[in-house]
Parts: structure tokens; C-alpha cells; sequence
């Protein structure tokens, strides 16, 4: 499993494309509906629902609540973006995604606009039980990350 960044596997035309992490995983679902694989992405730290019972308890002035709030969790610390299952097998997916770097032409060379996302160490200690007990897993910058972490188990 790969988890950090690594630009050289990369086309550089692709690096210049602004993408956020949404679009990744929008691209990872729809490639995985298209290889007949069923997969969800999951909100582990339920930050949007927070995200949303945040905005209407400052709405409504009970603001000093939002920090309890925010302490609450979703699931397991760690746990990974997008969950699939691989038939026939029935074999577990995990994919954490991550945005890309974002490059620009600068002069005669490259220059960062953006720096990639790179996995925390507890969902880089997630996926690594995920795969101990049977998992596909990969962290996932480009949707041709999760079509090389597929090859060994289709």
C-alpha cells in the first residue's frame, strides 16, 4: 500500500487539474459502478452532518453548543473515505482518498499551486488492519490509484 505522495506517478497534465478530494471520490464511485463493484463512501467523521447541526444551533443562538458538538464522533477513528465489496469474492475495499497536487508551468519548470493530501497516521493504522484481515486497501489520489490496488484481486 502506498501512502504517501509520490508526484512521478503522476501524469503532469493531471497535476494540473485543480481537483479537491470530492471530485476524486466522485471519480472512484463512478468507476467502481462502472466495474460493477458496490461500493459507498462514507462520512467516517460525520463531519458534514456536525457541519450542518453546527449551522442551525448558531442559527437559533445556542452557539456555545456547537464546540460539544464537534467533540462528538462518527465511526472509528480512521476509517476509510469509500468502502466497497469485490465480487465474486466478497472481499472488502477501503479506499481513503486524498486531494492531488496541483502543479502550474513556471518558467521552464513546474511550479506547486497546491500541495497533495497525504493520510493521517490513524487511517494509515486503519487500512493497515483493514488489509491484515483480508482487505483490498489504498490510498487513493487519482482513480488510477484504486484501478492498480484492484489488479491483484480481480
Amino acid at each position: 500500500m502506498i501512502a504517501s505522495w509520490d508526484r512521478s506517478r503522476y501524469p503532469l497534465r493531471a497535476l494540473q487539474l485543480p481537483r479537491d478530494e470530492a471530485s476524486v471520490q466522485a471519480g472512484i464511485l463512478a468507476l467502481l459502478a462502472r466495474r460493477g463493484i458496490p461500493a459507498w463512501a462514507t462520512d467516517g467523521g460525520a463531519a458534514r452532518l456536525r457541519g450542518r447541526a453546527a449551522a442551525v444551533l448558531r442559527a437559533t443562538g445556542a452557539g456555545d453548543c456547537v464546540a460539544s458538538l464537534h467533540r462528538c464522533g462518527g465511526a472509528a477513528v480512521g476509517w476509510p473515505d469509500v468502502i466497497g465489496v469485490i465480487p465474486p469474492t466478497g472481499r472488502m475495499l477501503a479506499v481513503e482518498v486524498k486531494r492531488p497536487e496541483q502543479v502550474e508551468r513556471h518558467g521552464d519548470g513546474w511550479r506547486q499551486v497546491r500541495p497533495a493530501g497525504n493520510p493521517s497516521a490513524e487511517q494509515v493504522a486503519m487500512l493497515e488492519v483493514l488489509e491484515e484481515c483480508g482487505a483490498v486497501v489504498c490510498v487513493a489520489w487519482d482513480e488510477a490509484d484504486v484501478v492498480e490496488a484492484l489488479k491483484p484481486s480481480e
